[in-house]
């Protein structure tokens, strides 16, 4: 944990535990640190200094408040960059103080020593004790000349017990004006297992600091060996390279602000687990949402385009129903009156020779306008022109068809059956000449006339003739041309008996209530 008080000014500092932790082992509430650091820059303040306590702990080799200031904590000062170094191990072979002599290069103020331990790598069980290497006491001076004629002793280093094997041993002292730096060890580490190397004197360490205001100042600079043992067997260089097994060693303050970081980063994990649970759950979810909407789109797409091809086909079949019906009335008729213009030549070339010539000419006429018919039809169809000009073709195909019949055509609202659409005046023209030739064929008539009218959004076409009329159940009959034309046109059709002895076929149409 960091605690940041930036600016701040004080000879004490008081800490106070107001909830405790239970113990897991026992259930009884604990209070344990392993070191407190107070930084003025980047130096620890608090290294050595006096520390009271009001808990009564228990007397034991972990319970001295000393050791919350002895500069020693349970973590290597490691980071993630950097290339790992290999530690220096060496047999030390003395008894007489002999030990590490480090030049700074000139002068320097510094105030504090830190002796990093022999890495043992990050696996357990360790193959060797955690105090491998380290020296039960190690006495540090410092001087001026490289002959230490004048020696300034500024402290000593080393453990009693494993307990106090940290990672990191750190003497602190008073500012120290010197340039030589002298580690004399006292009671060297004494290998107690191994067949070769049992009952020998040991010194390792991956890295010594000299320190001023927290930063090493004995970083690549020159190391000597005082031993007497043989059997070095890791270069001296590497206790001034600044690396450990892991890459870089950083400075303490760097490394306590990293440290609390990742307190803070493993306290939020199970936070950001729980929420990227819950993304990836409502990812998972999305993703079923999509593959829905995906095979719905699908779905809809294959109906949609079956409802197309369905509808072209109605059309297609509606369009060869509309030929068929619009071929069938226009070429009836016209045939009917070719044929009933060749009964009547045939009749004037016996009494009547000066007619002969005018009745071919109308037969020419009718043969003429047979294949318009059929070129007025497929335009119609293909919708490249508008139809229009009904009550002129009306009286036309009357004159035509009738022969010698009288015809009466009478309209009502002229004006507003001129602005009907005209594919629907074409139909209507269809059927009024299909009317006509029925009357022709099968009526007998001398007389018959056409009523159109368009009266409160309705339109009724009736045809009444003064033939033989329709006997018995055949009032009720619609001749099949006629439903097929009134089917396209989309109205009613009836058939009865006229005013007369003659028939009557009337068209009834609903018309749309807003029309141009």
């Amino acid at each position: 944990m960091v605690v940041d008080c930036p600016g701040s000014e004080g000879n004490w500092i008081r800490l106070e535990a107001r909830v405790l932790t239970p113990s897991f082992w026992s259930g009884l509430k604990v209070l344990q640190l392993s070191e407190v650091m107070v930084f003025d820059g980047g130096e620890n303040v608090a290294l050595g200094q006096r520390v009271t306590t009001s808990l009564s702990a228990t007397k034991s080799q972990r319970t001295s408040a000393s050791l919350l200031v002895d500069g020693q904590v349970p973590y290597l000062m490691d980071a993630r960059s950097g290339s790992p170094s290999v530690a220096f191990v060496s047999e030390v072979g003395i008894k007489n103080g002999a030990g590490i002599l480090i030049d700074l290069g000139g002068p320097m103020e510094v105030d504090g020593v830190a002796l990093h331990r022999v890495d043992l790598g990050d696996t357990v069980p360790q193959s060797t004790v955690s105090d491998f290497g380290l020296p039960g006491t190690m006495v540090v001076e410092g001087a001026a000349d490289r002959g230490f004629q004048k020696a300034i002793s500024l402290g000593e280093l080393g453990i009693k017990s494993v307990y106090e094997a940290g990672p990191i041993l750190t003497l602190g002292f008073p500012v120290t004006e010197i340039r030589y730096v002298r580690l004399k060890i006292m009671e060297p580490y004494l290998r107690k297992s191994g067949e070769i190397l049992a009952g020998k004197t040991q010194f390792g360490a991956a890295e010594i600091e000299v320190l001023s205001n927290g930063r090493n100042v004995a970083l690549g600079k020159l190391f000597e060996a005082e031993f007497t043992g043989r059997g070095k067997t890791r270069m001296l260089s590497a206790l001034s390279d600044g690396r450990n097994l892991y890459g870089d060693i950083l400075s303490q303050r760097e490394w306590m602000n990293q440290l609390a970081r990742r307190h803070d980063l493993e306290v939020m994990l199970p936070a950001v687990r729980e929420e990227m649970d819950l993304r990836y759950s409502s990812q998972i979810r999305n993703m079923r949402i999509l593959a829905w909407s995906v095979a719905l789109l699908l779905g809809v797409s294959v109906l949609v385009y079956l409802w197309g091809r369905l509808r072209r086909l109605r059309e297609l079949a509606e369009l060869r129903e509309r030929l068929a019906a619009d071929l069938h009335d226009e070429l009836g008729a016209n045939l009917h009156t070719i044929g009933l213009l060749s009964d009547m030549a045939e009749d004037s070339a016996k009494e009547k020779p000066e007619k002969l010539t005018t009745l071919l000419r109308r037969i020419r006429s009718e043969t003429e306008r047979s294949g318009e018919a059929v070129r007025r039809c497929s335009r119609l169809l293909l919708a490249d022109k508008e139809y229009s000009g009904l009550i002129e073709d009306m009286e036309r195909s009357a004159r035509r068809i009738a022969g010698e019949a009288e015809h009466d055509l009478l309209v009502e609202g002229h004006e507003e059956i001129e602005k009907l659409p005209g594919p629907l005046l074409h139909d209507l023209y269809l059927f009024h000449k299909e009317c006509l030739v029925n009357i022709g064929r099968h009526s007998e008539a001398t007389a018959f006339k056409t009523h159109l009218q368009i009266k409160d959004c309705e339109l009724r076409l009736r045809v009444e003739d003064n033939g033989r009329g329709l006997a018995g159940e055949e009032e009720t009959l619609v001749p099949s041309s006629l439903k097929r034309r009134g089917k396209l046109l989309g109205g009613k059709i009836t058939a009865g008996a006229g005013s007369g002895s003659g028939t009557k076929i009337e068209l009834c149409l609903k018309l749309p209530k807003s029309r141009s």
